[in-house]
């Protein structure tokens, strides 16, 4: 039997090497010797696990997702002395196994602001000054820290700019909150972090993404990610990517003051240093709304939009996976846009055999953050049109009347839709009535999905409509479903006429 020269993981090296020289960052324990909880020896095991034939790293990227409080951003800190001066990637010296760290080690902390930066970096440069060991290898300034006496570097920088980003050779990089990275700025900064991965082959480069749980719907870093390992529970792989993605179950019922307990400690985890009791209070004393405390205290993805128009769950309960509108059949569209600063959202709707409604969404954001592709969406409703069953798409025409003529010329069937209490107000009804009857069908994506959510109600003389609430997040998504709905429920259905035969003459 051949016998493979290295070990299945590096992690309890890694372990080991954090244990015996770092200490702990800014707060109640600073400067005392650190002990990894059970939880984070296994998540290192995971990320340093390495193929046995070569010794070569098998993670690109590993998220650590865990609610607050739970010193995810000092763990980022520690591994970047592991990172620098610590025995991190495996080579054969003399025919024999040997775990050091890169060769001119260059590792990066980016952060989404200037405070985020402090998260990570900070707690880097407070643990170097509180360690004995550590502070001669170090010359700590800033923004940038070099190794006493070697090469190698660590460097803060900012990652809402892509472009001074682009040109790193790192072998490690940290971006902190990997929930606040969204939007086309922060995707185009992680792309260029990711490709800057395969610039250092020898290197073996990797970036570590600790984060709380995302809202569904805002695309991002960590949405994506975690979608790609199918949104579960635990230590999760999917290629080289890894997922530990730790939640209390929904099980609990958080009216309940044992219940609330029981769902805190089990989002903590190991994180024995919680004080539940203070945690529950955020809740139980009006602190912070539901959806707040799902999402950061017990890191379920959450949209954080306390005053949704629509139950919890509700939407998630209308789905059906798989589910696409029938072109070959009658449907209607409906299509809510602005010109700057905002998403453009398209729904197809058509009334289905079983008496509900199936919805379709596509969705635009802008091209440079900024202007969206008017074109392409008036492509989008034509190809729609051309299919000889679109019957008619509805419209705001506060923003989109040049659009619609333009599609009125090419022959489609456009129908104002005004954002009037008149129109809106029971529209809103017959879709809330439609979707807590699981009455409406659809299989959105995130970002439609969290779309949906996000509208928050808001009464008029009339009655309620949908607003964007506090969240001020994106609904397009829910304008349009809205829309539609009207329009099909208030347009009788065509049936064939079965009555008299009358002659003209």
């Amino acid at each position: 039997m051949a016998r493979y020269p290295f070990p299945r993981s590096l992690g309890e090296h890694v372990a080991a090497y954090i244990e015996a020289v770092c200490v702990h960052g800014p707060g109640d324990v600073y400067g005392q010797p650190v002990r990894l909880t059970g939880e984070e020896v296994a998540f290192l095991d995971e990320a340093y696990r390495i193929d046995p034939a070569t010794g070569r790293r098998q993670t690109d990227i590993a998220v650590y997702s865990r609610r607050k409080g739970t010193r995810k951003s000092e763990l980022g800190a520690w591994l970047l002395v592991a990172e620098t001066t610590g025995p991190v990637r495996a080579y054969l010296d003399g025919g024999e196994p040997v775990a050091r760290p890169p060769v001119d080690p260059m590792a990066l902390c980016a952060a989404t602001t200037e405070e985020q930066g402090d998260l990570v970096y900070g707690a880097f440069r407070a643990i170097v000054a509180a360690s004995s060991v550590l502070t001669p290898l170090y010359d700590v300034g800033l923004e940038v820290t070099y190794l006493v006496g070697q090469s190698g570097k660590i460097e803060l920088k900012q990652s809402r700019n892509p472009a001074a980003l682009d040109g790193g050779r790192p072998t490690f990089e940290v971006g902190d909150e990997g929930h606040l990275w969204h939007g086309p700025t922060l995707e185009e900064a992680f792309a260029t972090l990711r490709r800057n991965l395969r610039k250092r082959h020898a290197a073996q480069p990797w970036i570590f993404l600790p984060t709380t749980a995302y809202a569904p719907g805002q695309d991002s870093i960590a949405e994506r990610l975690h979608l790609a390992v199918g949104k579960r529970v635990g230590r999760c792989r999917q290629g080289r990517t890894l997922v530990d993605h730790r939640q209390a179950s929904e099980r609990w019922d958080l009216t309940d003051a044992v219940h609330l307990r029981e769902a805190i400690i089990e989002a903590g985890g190991d994180a024995h240093w919680s004080d539940t009791d203070a945690i529950a209070s955020e809740l139980a004393d009006g602190g912070a709304t539901e959806a707040e405390f799902r999402r950061f205290w017990l890191n379920q993805p959450t949209t954080v939009d306390e005053d949704s128009w629509l139950p919890r769950g509700t939407w998630e309960a209308c789905r059906r996976d798989g589910f696409k509108v029938d072109r070959t059949r009658p449907f209607r569209a409906a299509m809510d846009m602005a010109l700057k600063h905002d998403t453009a959202a398209l729904r197809v709707g058509q009334e289905l055999d079983d008496g509900a409604i199936g919805t379709e969404q596509h969705t635009w954001v802008p091209l440079d953050g900024d202007t969206l592709d008017v074109l392409a969406i008036e492509q989008q409703i034509l190809d729609l049109h051309n299919t000889g069953n679109l019957k008619s798409c509805a419209y705001d025409p506060a923003y989109f009347e040049p659009s619609a003529q333009r599609l009125r010329d090419a022959g489609v069937l456009m129908v104002e839709f005004p954002q009037s209490n008149a129109r809106m107000v029971p529209a809103c009804g017959l879709a809330y009535e439609l979707a807590v009857k699981k009455a409406l069908v659809h299989d959105d994506e995130p970002l439609a999905a969290g779309q949906v959510v996000a509208a928050a109600p808001k009464q008029s003389g009339e009655g309620w409509r949908l607003s964007k609430g506090r969240s001020k997040r994106k609904i397009d998504g829910a304008i349009a479903l809205v829309m539609v709905v009207g329009e099909i429920l208030a347009t009788p259905p065509e049936q064939p006429y079965d009555g008299p035969l009358v002659a003209v003459t």
